[in-house]
């Protein structure tokens, strides 16, 4: 605050601003000069000067800075500046209140040039506004601006600033014809257009059809996407984009059960969520993701959804009992974990006796065969190499925990049964042609260790 002398006919206009009267004066040079009633001038410059030297802010530079800027905008308007006047003179939550409420452009103009971060949560925040609160001398208001301006009017899509376009394409209030024009803007821009539940089918299409993987996945999650280009998307090269489009409720259940089998993990977590699918599908969720890294909060999801059957709750909470025992176990210790089921265990036994019994089958057949082939025998040398195929896998992971019954308890997705019985027919009808059925189990059993055909890994 500095002293200054006011000559006579300077005073332009007094306001009052928090029960003390203030006059306002132009100068020659088309600035505004603020004095309290006592005649001090109310010096900007010389604030910011103390600040840069160390000091405090004075409690009446905001103030000073709010009149500025209506003065800059409306000129020596007495009603305007003393509605700025009056605005600035009232108390933090009356003033919050204004920043969010009021439709005035002098009080939001004057509440952002004070640094009143709420003003950019207002839906009358304009572009004057906005860049007084961006560009504010305080980093914290800046920061706080963007943290309440995080969706901004649609009055605000032709500024210049990439940030600003991307905060406006999230506002649902965006009419179809300004989405579709952010619709080729930059990829940022884009990615919220696809959010946008307000943005036309058409769009949608053509934004679904572009190469960024993030415009891909804002789209794929949208409600209103078309279900040919959603069902496209289900397909895209990029796990996150597919599952975007697994946690699609408009996604036909098709399709859905379709993605249970993907070959990344993410898929199956953002399927656990979906309280439409039913119990078998969660079922099976739970089955493909026991190798996932996401294993433990796809359980959790599961173990969340309303749609869980009670069958697969008392396995995941056989699940989370087992791991609380492992982990008070003393060190040395390796409890095992249920990660089959008893059907599973029965099952994986059922396999290895059901090999021994097929093995004397095609001893006892063998004869059969000499004479021409033989329906029973061709029976036989199928279920041989389907065991086979199971006694290759447990083989095959027996050396990697936990066990080699958790390992099969994961059953292999239709694409890798489909090669499996292609290569097991196969192989049948040219041994059995050329009379060497007794070669299949060696032969089957070898390829399966060798090649590791069972499972494809994940990525």
């Amino acid at each position: 605050m500095a002293v200054g002398a006011i000559q006579p006919g300077e005073v332009h206009l007094r306001v009052m601003s928090a029960g003390r009267p203030l006059l306002l004066t132009e100068t020659p040079d088309g600035r505004l000069l603020v004095f309290t009633g006592r005649h001090e001038v109310l010096d900007r410059e010389a604030a910011e000067v103390i600040m840069a030297l160390g000091g405090g802010e004075p409690v009446w530079l905001r103030t000073v800075e709010g009149l500025e800027a209506v003065y800059a905008d409306r000129g020596m308007s007495p009603e305007a500046l003393a509605v700025a006047g009056d605005t600035l003179g009232r108390k933090q939550p009356e003033r919050s209140n204004l920043a969010k409420t009021s439709a005035d452009p002098v009080v939001l103009l004057a509440l952002a040039a004070a640094g009143q971060p709420n003003v950019a949560a207002n839906p009358n925040c304009t572009a004057r506004t906005w860049d007084l609160l961006a560009d504010h001398r305080d980093p914290g208001v800046q920061a706080k601006a963007k943290e309440e301006g995080k969706i901004l009017p649609p009055g605000l899509g032709n500024h210049p600033d990439l940030d600003v376009r991307v905060r406006v394409a999230r506002n649902p209030a965006c009419s179809a014809q300004l989405l579709a024009t952010f619709a080729a803007d930059r990829p940022e821009v884009q990615a919220e257009v696809g959010a946008n539940p307000s943005t036309d089918r058409s769009t949608l299409a053509m934004l679904a059809a572009l190469p960024d993987q993030t415009v891909n996945a804002a789209v794929a999650a949208n409600p209103h996407t078309p279900p040919a280009a959603l069902k496209r998307l289900t397909k895209h090269r990029t796990a996150t984009v597919r599952a975007a489009a697994a946690a699609n409720l408009t996604l036909p259940p098709r399709a859905t059960t379709r993605l249970i089998w993907d070959r990344d993990g993410v898929v199956r977590f953002a399927l656990a969520q979906r309280e439409d699918l039913s119990p078998t599908a969660l079922s099976w969720i739970e089955r493909y993701a026991r190798r996932d890294r996401l294993y433990r909060q796809t359980r959790w999801r599961l173990a969340h959804n309303a749609a869980t059957p009670p069958s697969l709750h008392r396995h995941l909470d056989a699940i989370r009992n087992a791991e609380l025992a492992a982990a008070k176990a003393p060190k040395g210790t390796k409890p095992r974990r249920p990660v089959a089921r008893p059907r599973w265990i029965a099952g994986t036994a059922a396999v290895f006796i059901g090999g021994v019994v097929v093995l004397f089958c095609l001893v006892y057949l063998l004869a059969d065969i000499r004479t021409g082939p033989s329906i029973g025998a061709a029976v036989a040398v199928l279920v041989a190499g389907v065991t086979a195929w199971g006694v290759g896998k447990a083989y095959r992971w027996s050396k990697r925990g936990p066990s080699v019954v958790g390992r099969l308890s994961r059953p292999p997705t239709p694409g890798t049964a489909a090669i499996n019985l292609f290569v097991v027919v196969a192989i049948a009808i040219v041994l059995i042609r050329t009379n060497h059925v007794a070669l299949i189990l060696p032969l089957e059993l070898g390829a399966r260790i060798a090649m590791g055909i069972p499972q494809r890994r994940r990525q």
